[in-house]
């Protein structure tokens, strides 16, 4: 992830990414696809039907991303998607921006 764009837990990531340039060692950084899975399948449950198609339809898509390696798009999509349909639920609320 020499790139820098990292979603998720910043906080771990900093500390491995300066002591590999450091060392000038090349890192490769593991996603565990089950738990990402399991966060993915949660938020379709909110965002749409439990059990639905249409939920299986939006997990399948953004877990094809992540394995497609377009996992920070995934997780782009997904906060979007999420902000969408909280906006809708709750017209009257503001919507803070996301930090971290």
């Amino acid at each position: 992830m020499a790139d820098g764009r990292y979603l998720g837990a910043c906080h771990r990531l900093g500390p491995i990414t300066a002591e590999h340039g450091r060392r000038g060692v090349t890192v490769h950084v593991l996603l565990d696809f089950v738990y990402v899975a399991e966060h993915l399948w949660s938020a379709a449950h909110a965002l749409c039907t439990a059990g639905s198609t249409e939920a299986e339809g939006w997990e399948a898509g953004r877990l094809i991303a992540i394995l497609s390696g377009d996992a920070a798009r995934a997780a782009i999509r997904a906060r979007s998607c999420g902000a969408r349909v909280r906006a809708a639920r709750n017209p009257g609320e503001q919507l803070q921006p996301r930090t971290g």
